[in-house]
């Protein structure tokens, strides 16, 4: 009897959780970094103005043309905590672990996360039972997913912009979603930084040109470049052969 009683109190539990979560409430112990709980409302998000502005930098910086580790390295150089450090510091919760470097997964984690474009993606594990607490990974198909759950902190566009660039490698745009096809591919001969696309106006005429990124940032490498036009020349050289 205590055992049926306390399978029919689970399934009510998780089925009461499951409808929540339909009705677009966060379920959760913690608010993603980069938000807090609502006060008036603690299912409801509300955006963190102390880190949010972190959050755009890493999309803008991927916009911009940087990478994932320049990106952390960047944020590690000026000593913005990670998000688990930083849940802990301000708030004196304890954080199973507490990585106290940035690094591509965290930045990976942040580029990936639904909810910086206001939607909630929730049920994404599932416990075995209610005797096993074991989670597994619930199947994409059947998580639980709230469009325009609350206040974005990355505009839509850009956070598709972003994925395309890092995660689809058919396509390279832009912040004006433009095309950027070398975008991510370019690579310095001498250090093997990132090249960075710019442009010149010479004589009313606009053209683009790649540089070194570490030449940008620490001028430690050469400054050469190279124009736009010229690396298509020799890509469809290359092609035509």
């Amino acid at each position: 009897m205590n055992e049926n009683y306390s399978k029919d109190a689970s399934k009510k539990m998780r089925t009461s959780l499951i409808a929540s979560k339909k009705s677009g409430n966060f379920i959760g112990n913690f608010a993603p970094y980069g938000y807090l709980k609502d006060p008036d409302d603690y299912h409801k998000l509300i955006i963190d103005k102390e880190v949010a502005d972190n959050i755009k930098y890493i999309f803008n910086q991927i916009l911009e043309g940087k990478s994932k580790t320049e990106i952390a390295d960047d944020l590690n150089r000026k000593h913005i905590p990670t998000p688990s450090a930083y849940l802990k510091q301000k708030y004196g919760r304890k954080v199973a672990e507490v990585g106290q470097e940035w690094d591509t997964p965290k930045i990976d984690r942040i580029l990936q996360n639904k909810v910086y474009k206001g939607t909630l993606v929730q049920n994404k594990k599932s416990r075995i039972s209610h005797k096993i607490h074991k989670t597994v990974v619930v199947p994409e198909k059947d998580r639980i997913i709230f469009e325009n759950a609350h206040k974005p902190i990355i505009k839509s566009a850009t956070y598709d912009q972003v994925q395309d660039i890092m995660y689809n490698r058919n396509l390279k745009v832009n912040k004006d979603g433009k095309l950027k096809k070398y975008n991510g591919y370019l690579k310095c001969s001498e250090c093997g930084s990132s090249m960075y696309r710019s442009n010149r106006t010479k004589n009313g005429v606009k053209r683009y040109y790649y540089y070194c990124g570490i030449y940008k940032k620490t001028k430690q490498c050469n400054k050469h470049f190279i124009f736009e036009d010229e690396i298509d020349e020799c890509v469809l050289e290359v092609v035509n052969k």
